[in-house]
């Protein structure tokens, strides 16, 4: 649960780095949440917007954890641009691959251009 508090901690931080366990654990208690907000939908009619709006007060943490995440692994955010080709078919399958691919990958060693690696500053990270 830290992972996810840490993210609204750097709500609309698109610069600097995040390790592969703060990515997918904020991933993860997201997918829990939205799940939760999902039942009460079904249960309660007058209740369907609340998945909507914790959708959309997600966007701008989730995008800028996953910039982070790919200035961890030495690509530039603005690769999150490919998620928008996703209303292609075979184009967006192939872009969702490739991030999907990307934000699994192991963090650059040292220190790049978006700041020093976080697993070597502290150790207890991914």
């Amino acid at each position: 649960m830290n992972e996810f508090i840490k993210a609204f901690q750097n709500y609309a931080n698109f610069t600097g780095r995040a390790t592969r366990k703060e990515y997918w654990l904020f991933a993860l208690w997201n997918a829990v949440v939205l799940g939760l907000l999902i039942v009460p939908m079904f249960l309660v009619d007058s209740l369907f917007f609340l998945p909507f709006v914790y959708f959309l007060a997600m966007i701008v943490p989730a995008c800028a954890l996953s910039a982070r995440r790919l200035h961890d692994t030495g690509r530039s955010g603005l690769l999150l641009l490919l998620s928008l080709l996703g209303v292609f078919p075979f184009v967006g399958l192939i872009s969702q691959a490739l991030l999907i691919i990307w934000f699994a990958a192991d963090s650059q060693t040292g220190t790049n251009i978006w700041g020093p690696n976080p697993k070597e500053t502290h150790p207890s990270n991914d």
